[in-house]
């Protein structure tokens, strides 16, 4: 089969052109002009090259004057004394204790915890960036005057659906056992 419709270069044009050698047309030509947008390298002066700021899709990098503050993500993350996973166990960090990030080397992050200040590598897979927030907390009950105790007035519904709310609020319900 040919690339091309095969009524294009013949002289005789009484021949109509099939669907299929028009889809064939369309399928080589967009991958040729897919394959040079691809190819070209983005330009390398940028708006942020111009005034010199840092590109925003650039992640930040830590600094020993600048360290990145995370927070562990996961209930007894292990501190390294190398980043290698057969290295020493220095510590076992608890769920979002925070740690000031110095270095990212491969797959670890050389870290500071702050109420200790042990330095150790650490998964960084395992860190995040910003707590959770925190579960909201049910709303008092108030007990509503003039209405008679025998009388549902909504209290039940109410009560199983501030219940409700804080179950899903619960951090609990995320934690996986490792």
């Amino acid at each position: 089969m040919p690339l091309y419709p095969p009524c294009l270069f013949r002289r005789d044009t009484s021949r109509r052109t099939s669907a299929r050698d028009w889809l064939v047309l369309a399928l080589v030509v967009g991958s040729a002009v897919l394959g040079a947008c691809s190819a070209r390298p983005p330009s390398a002066r940028t708006i942020d090259w111009l005034l010199g700021t840092p590109s925003p899709s650039a992640p930040a990098q830590p600094t020993a004057s600048a360290p990145l503050i995370y927070y562990v993500g996961m209930d007894g993350l292990k501190v390294y004394s190398e980043p290698r996973t057969v290295a020493a166990i220095l510590a076992r960090l608890s769920l979002h204790q925070k740690v000031y990030c110095y270095k990212i080397e491969r797959a670890y992050a050389y870290v500071k915890v702050e109420e200790t200040e042990l330095l150790g590598w650490v998964d960084k897979a395992r860190l995040i960036s910003r707590l959770p927030p925190q579960p909201v907390s049910a709303p008092q009950e108030v007990p509503e005057k003039g209405r008679g105790r025998g009388t549902d007035s909504g209290d039940t519904k109410r009560r199983q659906t501030t219940e409700q709310a804080a179950k899903l609020n619960d951090p609990e319900r995320f934690r996986t056992e490792s």
